[in-house]
């Protein structure tokens, strides 16, 4: 939200270029690594759709509703397709985590395997489209290149869940972390579209590998709790 914040107030200092570079990525990582993929795949699909409905797609669509009121979109045939698959803003989470979502129902690989699999396709999206936000094509089914440029991370996150993070690999991940964020850190303001990619999957993934640690500690802050328990709400 503080990240949003400064970015409709067009704030271009280094806390905003960094907290940028890994926001989305370790929200993403973070859905990934408490994704219960085994209930994932196994519920029917009436629980599935009828749990994320309430959960997810209902307040999305809300949100999606007042969105274009406030913002006056034009009203036609195609706007459902293009809310869809290139919804604005920062309503573009919604659909890009249910549609990973069903991808790790319907394709029934491990984790390690969907990240084989979702790396290069990240990759691919990555070098070819750059980090910024846009469509992947001129057509109306042409999809924002987020849904397939975040696999990586989901994919990723689910795995840390799967085999946590062994103790001896934790100093690993620590400076792999670190020399990531400090190398996008030297970024800011750089046309060097080369380095963006390796730099920002340094600092992400070295996050999302620490994700085990971090969900061990056990830390009670009442207002905090609230804000965690109706995240999606405020994210909204």
């Amino acid at each position: 939200m503080a990240g949003h914040a400064m970015e409709l107030t067009h704030q271009a200092h280094l806390a905003m270029w960094v907290g940028a570079g890994f926001r989305m990525p370790l929200m993403i990582g973070i859905s990934g690594y408490l994704l219960n993929v085994i209930r994932t795949r196994h519920d029917p699909p009436e629980r599935i759709f009828g749990r994320y409905a309430n959960r997810i797609l209902l307040p999305w669509m809300v949100a999606l509703l007042i969105y274009i009121l406030v913002s006056g979109w034009t009203v036609s045939w195609t706007l459902p397709i293009e809310l869809l698959l290139r919804p604005p803003f920062h309503l573009w989470y919604i659909p890009v985590l249910f549609f990973l979502i069903l991808v790790t129902r319907l394709v029934p690989f491990s984790p390690l395997q969907l990240l084989a699999v979702g790396t290069p396709i990240s990759l691919a999206i990555m070098y070819s489209f750059g980090l910024g936000h846009g469509a992947i094509g001129d057509s109306l089914l042409s999809p924002d290149n987020r849904f397939l440029r975040f696999p990586v991370y989901f994919f990723f996150g689910m795995l840390v869940a799967e085999r946590g993070l062994p103790s001896r690999y934790l100093g690993v991940v620590l400076l792999t972390g670190a020399l990531g964020m400090i190398w996008w850190s030297t970024l800011q303001g750089s046309d060097n579209d080369l380095a963006f990619v390796p730099a920002r999957l340094l600092m992400c993934l070295g996050l999302i590998a620490l994700l085990p640690r971090l969900s061990a500690l056990r830390l009670s802050f009442a207002p905090l709790n609230a804000l965690g328990r109706d995240s999606l709400f405020f994210y909204l």
